[in-house]
């Protein structure tokens, strides 16, 4: 962590000398989408390519910021955690949105450091229908009698060898490239819709670099994750706050307070949308509310193309909104695959797992620290409990430190009133699990850690104390892949989805062939299979194939 700050302090002691473009960081995003067109209340399944330049994927930034934005801002908003420049996430598109076209963008903190930076630089367009709603998208709708010649599509570029091969239920596609490269697939049904984004990851990269642009301090660069701060009701300079996200181990975070009023708390991405737990080492947090600075630019406006809407588009508009609608209503985010992220846990090693009904069930905690959780020592000072975790020495051999303190959690929420865990009811806890190492954060060194897991994972209705706030939280988007297969073989499960397939992170190896079976859908069309990405040079790989089933 240390080193990685000094690189950090490094990059934003040479750009505030006032060195041009060539001297600072900068990353251009850009994202692959499953599709152009949505109904509203739909999920827009996205894959994001971070870049320092037209040749190379940017191994900096940690996250990516994306918005979804219309001629009167922006209308939705999502975060993608960033792995050497790729990663992958979602922007749920709400269900109140009026029918238009909208600008979806992404863009890193690096980007704020820019001078006038465009932050729709990147941006496709995506197409809203929404069939519940009047609205339409102030000037960015025009309804005619017959729609305007369609857009040139994109150029082809790369040479991957597709071959898809229809069998009844399944169609079998087969991937192989001259070359390595990370792309993302989509297959989906073409339903005709007017396509107002043509654009191929090499027509945006091409003059993202172009325009030039000086240095202004304004964000400090995430390159371990996502900054959060937070503004807190009360003064932060005497305020000590730690940050965390209940049910887990690693989201545990000190804060820094800052001179605008702010804390800030330097994480490594917390996934998903939750609740995270403000703790104090005082009771002052409970006298005053917390607010979560957002980090989106927020664009008032954004130029898009008019949306033109025709009587010969009817069909295709209700077949949108009928599988939207099937898709909620059979639960099909069940068929999502969560894919791999990043995330450190400095407590995996050397961990003790006492699991409570391995044991005798006691009345009380006394009892159980007593009888068997022999790796805490129990003290009193006055009224309070005091517990110190068993550590090992740079021998290995164990002792209690008592000169420092232990880091004692409650679900993965720090909790400094020992007395809240010794008065529980043993009932309400599952295991406890001991770290018999020092663990520094925030400048903070804990002998030793132990995390009580409840039964529920949320506290178990246990009151944390004054200190403690609970606030909602949306996180960077769990990465995902997409395939309606049916995981019982349930024939009688509707296959009407408008995407069959998405995966935002295929990584294509030098003349490998990659297989995968895309489940064929109840009903006949033309389909159109897209895979988008990069060559480790650099190069762009835009290639559709269509078919009829």
């Amino acid at each position: 962590m240390k080193f990685k700050l000094l690189i950090i302090s490094l990059f934003l002691s040479a750009t505030s000398l006032g060195a041009q473009e060539s001297a600072f960081l900068r990353e251009r995003t850009f994202l692959t989408t499953d599709r152009d067109s949505y109904a509203a209340g739909e999920q827009i399944l996205c894959s994001a390519f971070s870049m320092d330049s037209p040749a190379t994927l940017s191994g900096f930034s940690a996250i990516a910021y994306v918005e979804l934005v219309g001629t009167e801002g922006t209308v939705a908003t999502g975060k993608i955690g960033l792995v050497n420049g790729r990663g992958a996430g979602s922007v749920a598109i709400p269900h109140d949105v009026p029918t238009g076209n909208y600008r979806i963008t992404a863009y890193t903190a690096c980007n704020k450091n820019e001078k006038g930076y465009d932050f729709m630089t990147g941006s496709r367009v995506i197409s809203i229908y929404n069939t519940s709603l009047t609205a339409r998208e102030k000037d960015a709708v025009a309804v005619v009698d017959q729609l305007s010649e369609a857009e040139a599509p994109a150029p082809m570029s790369g040479d991957v060898k597709v071959d898809i091969v229809p069998d009844g239920d399944y169609i079998t596609v087969s991937l192989t490239s001259p070359v390595d490269a990370s792309v993302s697939v989509s297959v989906f049904h073409e339903l005709g819709l007017p396509r107002y984004s043509p654009a191929s990851l090499a027509s945006l990269i091409e003059n993202a670099w172009d325009k030039p642009t000086t240095y202004e301090r304004n964000a400090i660069p995430e390159y371990d994750g996502e900054i959060i701060r937070l503004k807190p009701g009360v003064p932060v300079d005497s305020l000590t706050l730690f940050l965390s996200s209940p049910g887990g181990r690693s989201d545990i975070y000190k804060g820094r307070a800052k001179d605008d009023g702010c804390v800030s708390f330097y994480t490594d991405n917390i996934f998903g949308d939750k609740d995270i737990a403000v703790v104090s080492l005082s009771s002052e947090l409970s006298s005053g509310d917390i607010e979560i600075v957002s980090p989106f630019v927020s664009p008032e406006t954004a130029s898009v193309p008019v949306l033109e809407i025709a009587p010969s588009m009817r069909n295709a508009i209700e077949t949108l909104d009928a599988a939207a609608k099937i898709k909620r209503a059979f639960d099909a985010d069940t068929l999502y695959s969560l894919l791999p992220v990043r995330k450190l846990d400095p407590m995996n090693k050397y961990q003790n797992i006492y699991i409570i009904d391995d044991y005798t069930r006691f009345a009380t905690m006394k009892e159980v620290f007593i009888e068997y959780l022999h790796d805490i020592f129990i003290r009193r000072e006055g009224s309070r409990i005091r517990m110190d975790v068993k550590t090992l020495d740079a021998k290995g051999f164990p002792y209690y430190n008592h000169f420092a303190p232990s880091l004692i959690l409650l679900d993965g929420v720090p909790v400094f009133d020992h007395n809240i865990i010794y008065d529980m009811d043993p009932a309400l806890m599952k295991q406890v699990e001991i770290y018999p190492s020092y663990y520094a954060f925030g400048g903070t060194l804990f002998a030793g850690a132990a995390n009580f897991v409840t039964v529920t994972g949320d506290f178990a209705g246990t009151q944390l104390g004054r200190g403690t706030r609970i606030i909602s939280f949306k996180g960077a988007s769990i990465p995902r892949s997409y395939s309606p297969l049916p995981a019982d073989g349930d024939p009688s499960f509707p296959r009407r989805d408008e995407t069959l397939y998405w995966h935002p992170a295929i990584t294509l190896q030098k003349g490998q062939p990659l297989e995968f079976q895309v489940m064929a859908p109840s009903y006949s069309g033309t389909f159109n299979l897209v895979i988008q990405g990069l060559t480790p040079d650099g190069s762009p790989i835009n290639i559709v194939r269509s078919f009829e089933l």
